[in-house]
């Protein structure tokens, strides 16, 4: 239901975006800790991992830009 171009609040759309957020920072913390923990050689690089994160990174933030537009 729309009340004045708004649509009206929800459990979902409270939750949803902090929900997407640590979803976010599960994945990232996880592929981070896969590509890192057996690594060898401390200071090798790792760029596909920082890629990967970034890429999630992105996903999260247009998902929740998306909840609050439509909030």
């Amino acid at each position: 239901m729309q009340l004045f171009g708004k649509t009206r609040d929800t459990l979902w759309t409270l939750i949803a975006a902090p929900t997407i957020w640590a979803a976010h920072f599960l994945l990232s913390y996880v592929l981070a800790a896969f590509r890192c923990a057996p690594n060898a050689e401390v200071f090798k690089p790792i760029p596909g991992a920082r890629i990967t994160i970034g890429a999630i990174t992105i996903i999260a933030l247009v998902l929740v830009a998306l909840i609050c537009r439509r909030a």
